[in-house]
């Protein structure tokens, strides 16, 4: 045959190969591969197992992983494995939670959607199917259109906030579903503190709009210019209100 077992002297593993291939210099170690595959699979918490299928082409292997931290298996290409753009990430427990966020906003997962970013859900309320957008769901920021609800007919709260950024503070009043998803809707620059200083809930968005607005009516003076509220916020920007307008508002919201 053309074929001969060799012992590499730098690291001792030994191998065969093709004279042609020793003659040309075309080698490689494929265990000192394999080992600098796993130690890349370790720094993004995964034990890299050994090979597993491959490509009917034969050029595209997969290997056998399973993660550190939660134990599941799962195969990856290595090109995968070293990616430090995308590192790998357990596809059990990213249905696990995009289960459970779907089971805290009313929803039942029950199969994938058009995309890797949308899945169909069924609202456990009125039985609707719907295919929304994973992040939507995380949000809650979805409506049944089959049940014509929307943001309007459903429970709001009005809210109260403290923001700081180094030297400037603000208050911003508003109204929202979820505040937490409000906040980040608001797209505020780096480092800005945010504190939550009072909120009241509504039996229903158009309430909320309501009360919000006759508020801002009556402090309109307390408001702080827009355009300089836009260098610190890309959304919510016109109702923002001068730190002295505290007491005011809080007791507004307090007496309702």
């Amino acid at each position: 045959t053309n074929h001969r077992l060799y012992r590499f002297i730098k690291c001792g593993h030994e191998q065969e190969f093709q004279l042609s291939k020793v003659r040309t210099g075309s080698i490689d170690c494929k265990q000192c591969w394999f080992e600098q595959l796993q130690a890349d699979g370790r720094a993004f918490g995964l034990n890299v197992i050994k090979r597993g299928r491959v490509s009917e082409d034969k050029k595209t292997y997969w290997y056998e992983c399973e993660f550190i931290e939660c134990g599941h298996e799962q195969e990856a290409t290595p090109q995968h494995i070293k990616d430090t753009r995308s590192k790998v990430k357990c596809e059990t427990c990213q249905l696990e939670k995009i289960k459970q966020e779907a089971k805290d906003a009313g929803l039942e997962l029950i199969g994938d959607g058009r995309g890797k970013d949308y899945r169909w859900y069924k609202r456990i309320q009125c039985g609707h199917k719907l295919e929304l957008l994973v992040q939507h769901v995380r949000d809650r920021s979805f409506v049944c259109h089959q049940c014509e609800q929307t943001a309007f007919d459903l429970p709001s709260m009005v809210y109260l906030l403290k923001l700081t950024h180094q030297d400037l503070t603000w208050l911003k009043l508003g109204h929202a579903q979820y505040l937490k998803t409000r906040i980040k809707q608001y797209g505020l620059v780096k480092g800005v503190e945010v504190e939550e200083i009072k909120t009241i809930d509504f039996d229903t968005g158009k309430e909320a709009t309501a009360y919000e607005n006759k508020l801002h009516k009556k402090y309109k003076s307390s408001k702080i210019n827009k355009e300089k509220m836009k260098d610190y916020m890309q959304f919510g920007f016109d109702e923002c209100y001068k730190p002295k307008a505290l007491d005011k508002l809080l007791e507004e919201l307090n007496s309702k």
